[in-house]
């Protein structure tokens, strides 16, 4: 059985996104999906990928999961910052594998990002201090600000990196009872 048939409602939303944004069929080979009780999506992290992803996460969240509108572009804004994160300050310029792990339990919304290859960087959450918007504003910077969202978004966020085996993953959790920035 191919990835194709064996997961056919999330590869024909793929194939459908593909359509509308005109991205060629070929563009999509490194990506590949699981569905079931949890969400998995593999694939090549590189900018240009990101609003094919973007796209896909929003339209398994409200097929597979149901979520209202405001609650999928909220999800959708946590992993795409996530991601971009990941491809910007890890992979720099070159490319490695993103692996985005979502599972519903409950009332709870687990997703689970992790980076990967010998581009990684290590990240370290706690020399990354707090973002203070009104110092940000007064001198103009941006860094910190979609971490910061993130947090605020999620309920729980969690970082752990691997140096022996060059990776890092950040585990994040929301409540569904609570969504709200």
């Amino acid at each position: 059985m191919t990835k194709e048939t064996q997961f056919e409602p999330a590869y024909s939303y793929l194939h459908e996104i593909c359509e509308n944004l005109h991205i060629d069929f070929r563009y999509i080979e490194d990506i590949y999906i699981e569905t079931g009780d949890f969400v998995k999506i593999e694939f090549m992290g590189t900018i240009s990928k990101l609003e094919l992803i973007r796209c896909l996460v929003k339209k398994l969240l409200s097929s597979l999961y149901s979520f209202p509108e405001r609650e999928t572009f909220q999800l959708c804004f946590v992993i795409n910052e996530v991601c971009t994160n990941i491809i910007i300050h890890s992979y720099k310029t070159e490319i490695g594998k993103i692996v985005i792990n979502m599972h519903k339990d409950g009332n709870l919304f687990e997703i689970k990002i992790k980076d990967s290859g010998k581009y990684g960087k290590m990240f370290y959450p706690e020399l990354f201090t707090r973002f203070d918007l009104n110092y940000a504003v007064s001198i103009r910077k941006t860094n910190g600000f979609g971490v910061m969202l993130v947090n605020r978004i999620m309920d729980e966020v969690k970082y752990e990196s691997f140096e022996g085996f060059d990776c890092n993953i950040i585990y994040m959790t929301k409540k569904l009872n609570g969504f709200n920035i």
